[in-house]
């Protein structure tokens, strides 16, 4: 599955450290090779089920937001639980 990196998600990541860095590539990497992996804690978005978003704990207080269409893996946001409660519908195609 090809994965994408949107404007946002690249802006939020930069400003993590880059040792989170290094485990946000990994869990992405995991998405990349198993969707199913259960520490991933993957779960459908509540506010965007129909859209197919959906969130990966990267750990306990980390979150990355993405989007599955046509077999490739958008990726939108990744930091603290906010960007759930912060996440706008129009985005997602």
């Amino acid at each position: 599955m090809q994965v994408v990196v949107t404007h946002e998600y690249h802006l939020a990541y930069r400003q993590l450290p880059t040792k989170l860095q290094k485990i946000v590539d990994a869990k992405i990497e995991q998405l990349h090779t198993n969707l199913a992996h259960p520490s991933l804690h993957i779960h459908r978005h509540r506010k965007a089920k129909d859209r197919n978003v959906w969130i990966c704990h990267i750990n306990r207080a980390i979150r990355l937001l993405f989007q599955i269409k046509n077999g490739i893996i958008y990726l939108w946001n990744v930091g603290t639980h906010r960007i759930e409660d912060r996440i706008n519908i129009a985005l997602f195609a």
